[in-house]
């Protein structure tokens, strides 16, 4: 996993840990205490989560950015929050994180279902810590229809903790309606018709001014999510050059 620099946009999966492997969830009021705080942080700005697992020093997160804006903004709030609060609570005088967190990206739904398993599976190991997955990687793992055949063969993950609920903000069907707003009522035909600036332009309005999750619009326009990413993964690292 790389160190995140500057903006990263789409699905990524986040570790955060705990300065010199401090055990800062360690005690179940710590790992409820940052679960509360991932909710509201998110929430507040709807962005999804698929997973989150808390062990005694460090914590993984699984989300999509994609609408929401930059990561670090994201990371920055969550780990201010929680860090005041140990401190308070705990009559920590230090560092309570190591240095920045940690990112990669998701690139699909393959890739993405391969990374929940192997995080269930370190959490099963010894049942100890925090793991929450939320319903929309659920319902991922038992669509029985539209994704690649080797994803049906991945299991569900057997325990989870709780549910995390869906933070889209809005359903298949309203985003379809945005799309067509932005494409017309054949937003497939249109789009294809479209040249790859052109294609480029209309993925960036749809994510970052309509806020519509790159899931959404990749179901509707019938291309790979992983297109969706690379296009906004693209345009940011123009920004900055």
């Amino acid at each position: 996993m790389r160190q995140s620099r500057g903006k990263l946009t789409g699905m990524v999966h986040v570790l955060v840990q705990g300065h010199r492997c401090m055990g800062i969830f360690k005690e179940k009021e710590d790992q409820v205490r940052m679960e509360a705080i991932v909710k509201e942080v998110l929430g507040s700005v709807k962005v999804p989560l698929y997973l989150c697992l808390i062990k005694a020093n460090h914590m993984h997160l699984i989300l999509d950015v994609s609408s929401s804006g930059e990561l670090s903004g994201l990371m920055k709030r969550i780990s201010l929050r929680y860090g005041t609060w140990y401190r308070k609570r705990h009559g920590w005088e230090g560092q309570v994180f190591r240095d920045r967190y940690r990112s990669e990206p998701v690139l699909d739904q393959d890739q993405l279902l391969m990374t929940v398993r192997y995080l269930t599976k370190e959490w099963e190991k010894d049942k100890a810590g925090l793991l929450l997955v939320g319903k929309n990687v659920r319902d991922m793992f038992y669509f029985s229809g539209g994704y690649e055949e080797s994803l049906k063969k991945v299991p569900m993950p057997a325990r989870v903790l709780e549910e995390i609920p869906d933070y889209y903000g809005m359903t298949q069907g309203e985003a379809d309606k945005i799309i067509r707003s932005r494409l017309g009522q054949d937003p497939r035909f249109a789009f294809l018709k479209l040249d790859d600036e052109e294609q480029k332009r209309v993925i960036s309005i749809l994510c970052k001014e309509d806020h519509v999750p790159s899931r959404y619009i990749a179901g509707c326009l019938e291309i790979q999510l992983r297109s969706i990413q690379n296009i906004l993964r693209k345009k940011n690292l123009g920004k900055r050059d």
